[in-house]
């Protein structure tokens, strides 16, 4: 059991790749997948384009109109990958029109993990592994963590943290902070990003600006943003302590379901 604990640790360090807005309860999308199983394909185009927009020529005021058009768009689905040490790959489709994150997600292995967060909740597999027999799905929440062994209290609370510190950040925005505090580098550039008509933005931000911890002491962070004309972010970069994060997103719109496990896959930690 604690080895398959011990494979769930990868989750969180992926999920803040996907800090691209925050959340509104209004604007329900229609269900699309079952949980648990691979997404089904979707087509990479967005669902249904959203009418063009005038970006700002600040950052705070570019996020500002970014994160309307992140909520009016419902979901999203995110191709991330992280370079440096210990670099990680993943995707997720995520809601982004309710009140609470709603995402699903999976980080490339070995062992390759599977995460669903709905309500507060962390579900969380890996492939290969089942906690108890039949029931590969892990379900994290603070009240049902286990006191003993302390092992596993330690690593399933360390893992939920994460997670929540992640969910904190999309909460509230904090995905763009490094925009709305830096500093552009010259003119935003027109062009042409796998077949969208984008204005990249290139800046930097002095981390003691941010008020997220991860960032402090890491130097000038730097990072490029690329924005479709409709105002949806298309891709996002940035480098700092010699480590690099990309995220792609596309498939604006197209329809997202985030369900919880079947009860009778879901691995009782009380």
């Amino acid at each position: 059991m604690i080895s398959s604990f011990r494979n769930l640790l990868p989750v969180p360090l992926l999920i803040p790749a996907l800090l691209v807005g925050g959340c509104s309860p209004d604007g329900a999308a229609k269900p699309e997948t079952s949980p648990g199983k691979p997404a089904a394909s979707a087509p990479p185009q967005d669902a249904a384009p959203l009418p063009a927009v005038e970006l700002p020529d600040s950052p705070g005021a570019l996020v500002d109109t970014i994160s309307g058009r992140v909520k009016e768009a419902g979901s999203v689905h995110a191709e991330i990958a992280s370079q440096g040490e210990g670099g990680e790959s993943g995707s997720a489709d995520l809601r982004t029109d309710t009140e609470s994150p709603a995402l699903r997600m999976t980080v490339t292995g070995p062992p390759t993990t599977h995460a669903v967060v709905l309500d507060g909740v962390v579900y969380a597999r890996a492939e290969g592994e089942e906690i108890e027999p039949g029931k590969p799905w892990a379900r994290l929440a603070h009240d049902e963590i286990p006191a003993e062994p302390a092992e596993v209290k330690q690593m399933l609370t360390a893992l939920l943290g994460g997670i929540e510190s992640a969910l904190r950040e999309i909460s509230v925005d904090t995905g763009l902070a490094l925009v709305r505090e830096g500093e552009f580098k010259g003119d935003p550039a027109a062009e042409n990003l796998d077949g969208t008509s984008v204005r990249r933005y290139e800046g930097e931000t002095d981390p003691a600006k941010v008020t997220e911890e991860k960032f402090k002491g890491s130097g000038t962070v730097g990072w490029t943003l690329w924005v479709g004309t409709d105002g949806l972010p298309r891709r996002f970069s940035a480098v700092m302590k010699g480590a690099g994060l990309t995220v792609d997103y596309s498939r604006w719109g197209v329809p997202v379901t985030v369900e919880a496990p079947p009860a009778n896959q879901v691995a009782s930690l009380s």
